[in-house]
């Protein structure tokens, strides 16, 4: 187990997600939560660029065979965005201080710390496929009866109970109070106020133990789970037994509806690159370096980086969807953006 080194590594800092889970609960201490929601926020940062790459892949968002998908991509992306402020503020709140730009991940790979094996995540264009075993692979729900290995919500149930028993104090310093897409992010001040944000969390991604829904809205998993099955997911019989099994969910047509955004390879675009795909990739790494920058900057006392780093967010999608016009290689498929933050 990983739990820190000579040069000051802070404990827990790079433990996986098992790792973190094999501790018993007892000597779960405030290192350990630090870590785990280290370990979170890396998780939620993981997430985002594989569900903007999708939207940004739909041609007209407000067309009918392309409205469905865009709004669910639309909503769970700023879901993981508030998921990930809401981990930053559990983290200053304890004592720690968020990494990001030197924990951005890289695609095509697996999710951060090694939590759920198996499955690796790539940037592409939207398709039937992406959403049935990355998206919601992503998302799965924790169920004993069938799960070999930890899931998402597993590891926010650890959180959620560690918070349970947290005797220490909530520093208000540094973290964020701000609204956007729908969400207010509050001042942690109480164990009760973290224990319901780690849990509403936890729940719009994968709903209840019995339940597909979070309030009146499904959780990301089963929404993802309509796109790719194509129908509704309704009530089934008398017990409380739910299906896909309702009513027609359009679907985006590849190429016609949504750039075919290749798969990005391993190491990144291959060299050379022309300069009509260098300057939008250049300009996307950038303005990716300025967000991740800003975000710890928000998390560190600079009150004006957090809408700052939503600023430059809204910028992206400008030179990712200049990406997805140019042809990849002379093929039917397209270049796009890659994630990697540069200087």
């Amino acid at each position: 187990m990983t739990t820190g080194t000579d040069t000051g590594t802070p404990p827990f800092a790079d433990s996986s997600i098992s790792e973190l889970l094999a501790v018993p609960t007892a000597e779960r201490n405030d290192e350990w939560l630090r870590g785990a929601l280290q370990a979170a926020v890396e998780l939620e940062m993981s997430t985002i660029p594989p569900y903007l790459c999708a939207l940004w892949s739909i041609k007209a968002p407000e067309d009918p065979s392309s409205a469905v998908a865009a709004e669910t991509l639309r909503h769970i992306a700023l879901d993981e965005m508030f998921h990930l402020a809401v981990v930053n503020n559990l983290l200053v709140a304890v004592g720690g201080r968020p990494r990001l730009r030197g924990r951005a991940p890289t695609y095509p790979g697996p999710l951060p710390r090694g939590i759920v094996p198996g499955l690796v995540v790539h940037l592409q264009g939207l398709t039937r496929g992406s959403v049935g075993d990355v998206f919601m692979g992503i998302e799965r729900p924790e169920d004993p009866l069938a799960r070999d290995y930890d899931t998402v919500g597993l590891f926010y149930e650890a959180l959620i109970e560690n918070f349970r028993h947290y005797t220490g104090t909530f520093r208000p310093e540094n973290q964020r109070e701000i609204s956007f897409g729908g969400h207010a992010l509050p001042i942690v001040h109480t164990t009760e106020l973290a224990i319901d944000l780690l849990e509403q969390v936890k729940e719009e991604g994968e709903g209840t133990a019995t339940n597909p829904l979070y309030g009146d809205e499904l959780a990301h998993y089963y929404r993802f789970g309509e796109l790719a099955h194509g129908r509704r997911l309704v009530r089934i019989g008398p017990g409380d037994e739910w299906a896909w099994a309702g009513a027609e969910v359009p679907f985006p047509e590849w190429q016609v509806d949504v750039y075919p955004m290749a798969q990005l390879p391993g190491g990144g675009w291959p060299e050379p690159l022309p300069e009509e795909v260098q300057r939008p990739l250049r300009a996307f790494g950038r303005t990716y370096a300025e967000v991740l920058d800003q975000l710890e900057q928000a998390w560190s006392g600079n009150e004006q980086a957090l809408p700052d780093a939503i600023a430059a967010m809204r910028r992206l999608q400008q030179p990712a969807q200049e990406l997805m016009h140019q042809p990849y290689r002379g093929g039917s498929y397209t270049y796009g953006p890659d994630f990697r933050p540069v200087s």
